[in-house]
């Protein structure tokens, strides 16, 4: 099969992490290209049911990772397209295909997208415990900042 329609050559690398019990996902991945400084990716998964190969993921890029942000802290994110649902279900590290690099997962969780005037809202429970609220904004270009509250 090809990438685009099934599993992918680098599919046996990638076990199925737990299902969370309920909820919208979000994952955090760090990803080590090949040629370039390594950048965390950022994927929040639709409302109901995610299909494991389908494009469905809101997917940004990030200088950091975004738990580590103090209080009011933000980082810019870069949109980077969407990707297939299978990312929020990383359990270990992942070679990709076609020379693009490593892919580590450090963080999964549920997650509570809400409207507001500053912009969504995103409180995430993190599966191995604790929890974030973050302001994702939009920017010029396609940006968003993400702020920690």
């Amino acid at each position: 099969m090809t990438p685009e329609r099934g599993a992918s050559p680098d599919s046996s690398t990638a076990r199925a992490a737990p299902t969370p019990r309920e909820g919208r996902l979000l994952a955090i991945c760090l990803h080590a290209p090949p040629t370039g400084p390594p950048h965390f990716d950022v994927f929040l998964g639709p409302e109901g049911p995610c299909p494991r190969e389908e494009h469905v993921l809101e997917t940004w890029r990030s200088p950091c990772d975004p738990r580590l942000l103090e209080a009011g802290g933000s980082v810019e994110l870069t949109p980077i397209g969407r990707h297939r649902g299978l990312y929020l279900q990383l359990s270990e590290r992942r070679e990709l295909d076609r020379n693009r690099g490593l892919v580590t997962p450090v963080a999964r969780g549920e997650v509570r997208v809400a409207s507001g005037t500053e912009g969504r809202e995103l409180q995430v429970d993190w599966l191995d415990g604790g929890r974030s609220v973050f302001i994702l904004t939009p920017l010029e270009a396609g940006l968003q900042r993400l702020l920690r509250r």
